[in-house]
């Protein structure tokens, strides 16, 4: 038997000879004036009512079926089509045994759809509760970025402090170089003015000597002259004691001058043992500074890998 429905629910045969037939139904007044009132029979989840009620959608297509199937947990099946798709569909059964086949299918559809639901439910409990892993993840990620940025932040202000301390020592290791060559060239024109004073004495000294031999020969050959003389060579003598007294205070000068000098070498080998652990300094301080890039190149590369790792 092949029933055709139209847009309002009633069968093709009826569509000219009744126009004003019965509406929701399938041709059978009892049933399209009963279906308001069987639905909520339908709704009570009586397995013949919702078997009926599948039936009766497919061949009714009526809105109160496919509200009951709302209701139900159970959305219309696709396949069927619209509502417009569905104009003009006509039902058949064939041998008796097409009612049997399709609660047959229905039972597996709804069987099908319970299981979908099932793990639909699981799926979205999972979800949910990854969701919450990721957010306790990404609040762990974000409180270590923070640490992160903390530590760079420390570590940038450490960088800065250590190269305001070496900007400030190799300043102090500039003045102390200045200040070395300034003693040494002090040291070098002193040296070379005493060299000249000593050249000077030494020329004085002998012409002195020279004199004092000539005066002592003289003073010797006259001694026999006069008791004059004798005085005289008295006087030479003692100017030439004060002369070799002078001399003395010359050496012992020349000697301290020579300490000094001695003083001042010393004092210049200090400064530059000093200046040679400055620089030995300087290069630890350096090799640290160094060791902190890497620490933060380090530490922003370990912040790239945990943002992508957010980002996936």
């Amino acid at each position: 038997m092949v029933v055709g429905v139209d847009e309002i629910g009633r069968p093709a045969t009826e569509r000219r000879s009744n126009p004003a037939g019965p509406r929701n139904g399938i041709g059978n007044d009892s049933i399209g004036q009963n279906l308001a009132t069987s639905v909520p029979t339908l709704l009570q989840g009586e397995k013949m009512h919702l078997f009926f009620l599948f039936n009766l959608r497919e061949v009714c297509w009526c809105e109160e079926a496919d509200l009951a199937l709302v209701v139900l947990g159970l959305s219309p099946d696709p396949s069927y089509g619209s509502v417009e798709e569905r104009k003009d569909v006509d039902f058949q059964e064939e041998n008796g045994n097409g009612a049997r086949t399709q609660m047959e299918s229905v039972v597996a559809s709804i069987a099908q759809t319970r299981a979908l639901i099932n793990s639909s439910q699981v799926f979205n409990r999972e979800t949910k509760e990854e969701i919450k892993s990721w957010q306790a993840r990404n609040m762990e990620i974000t409180a270590r970025n923070k640490s992160l940025l903390q530590e760079i932040h420390a570590t940038q202000s450490q960088r800065a402090e250590r190269e305001k301390r070496l900007e400030a020592k190799e300043q102090h290791l500039v003045a102390l170089r200045n200040e070395i060559q300034d003693r040494t060239m002090s040291a070098k024109q002193f040296s070379i003015s005493l060299a000249r004073a000593k050249q000077a004495f030494d020329s004085q000294v002998l012409l002195t000597e020279k004199e004092l031999t000539d005066a002592t020969g003289e003073v010797e050959n006259l001694e026999k002259k006069c008791h004059f003389m004798l005085e005289l060579k008295r006087l030479v003598r003692a100017r030439k004691e004060k002369v070799q007294s002078e001399k003395g205070e010359v050496e012992v000068a020349l000697v301290k001058v020579e300490e000094s000098f001695k003083a001042v070498e010393d004092d210049t080998k200090q400064l530059e043992r000093e200046l040679e652990k400055l620089n030995s300094n300087r290069r630890d301080e350096l090799a640290k500074v160094d060791d902190l890039k890497r620490k933060q190149k380090k530490l922003a590369e370990e912040k790239d890998q945990l943002m992508k790792g957010v980002d996936k």
